[in-house]
């Protein structure tokens, strides 16, 4: 039996890990594709004494800036503690979490004083789920966005994973965003599986990715109690542990 995962090979290791201990083989479909531009002509217009803090909410902003390492001693706020950790990898040194995602980086910063802070440079996609930089500018942060990477949405479901539906070798899948869950639900409505979904386990990152999950009938919908790779680890072990009991 296969747990499909849609997210890119090599992101979630430990998951992979432990899904493997129940006797599945891991099916990899990301619904995303990730590109990363060449970003050094706009990296030149920033010198990296005059910026106070770098905002990274992804671990793919942190692969961006990984060959340029006249920024790797810059001051870091990230989200979570996996894009901590690809930061680190990556050769950055002063790393501070700020919660699971943009909100509460924004949370964090409405509640300093601008005037406080220097400048700011938010490494982002080319797909946001808040516009962080307007809210801080309200606030009267010195803050500049880049697009640091591309995300484009995979054009159609792969003929070996339709089979594997249809046949109910997929018995579990995990999602990782609202963008994702909702891109991947239209492909099986117009793939015409809704029918085999009814036999598959899905675990969601969050409580936004399972209510977008909910548009179609689902054997169950786990959601993880917080949006890291640790607790997404906990809900398998915790379903799929007390099945075997």
């Amino acid at each position: 039996m296969y747990f499909l995962v849609t997210r890119l090979q090599g992101d979630y290791e430990n998951f992979e890990s432990e899904i493997k201990t129940y006797g599945f083989e891991v099916f990899h479909e990301p619904t995303l594709s990730i590109t990363w531009p060449d970003i050094t002509d706009k990296l030149k217009n920033y010198e990296p004494s005059e910026i106070d803090v770098i905002i990274f909410t992804s671990s793919n902003a942190a692969r961006a800036l990984a060959t340029h390492k006249e920024f790797h001693h810059s001051k870091l706020i990230v989200v979570g503690e996996k894009t901590a950790q690809c930061a680190a990898e990556c050769g950055f040194h002063n790393i501070q979490i700020i919660g699971p995602d943009v909100f509460a980086i924004n949370d964090y910063f409405q509640t300093k004083n601008a005037e406080k802070h220097g400048k700011i440079l938010y490494c982002a996609g080319s797909h946001i789920t808040f516009d962080l930089k307007s809210a801080l500018k309200m606030k009267s942060y010195d803050i500049e966005q880049i697009t640091c990477y591309e995300s484009q949405l995979i054009e159609k479901l792969s003929p070996q994973l339709i089979q594997r539906i249809k046949s109910g070798e997929v018995t579990a899948a995990s999602f990782y965003s609202r963008r994702s869950a909702e891109y991947f639900i239209s492909l099986i409505q117009g793939n015409g599986l809704t029918k085999y979904i009814k036999n598959i386990n899905a675990f969601a990152l969050s409580s936004k990715i399972a209510d977008a999950l909910g548009a179609i009938l689902w054997n169950n919908i786990i959601t993880a109690p917080a949006p890291n790779e640790i607790e997404l680890v906990n809900s398998v072990r915790e379903f799929y542990g007390q099945e075997n009991r």
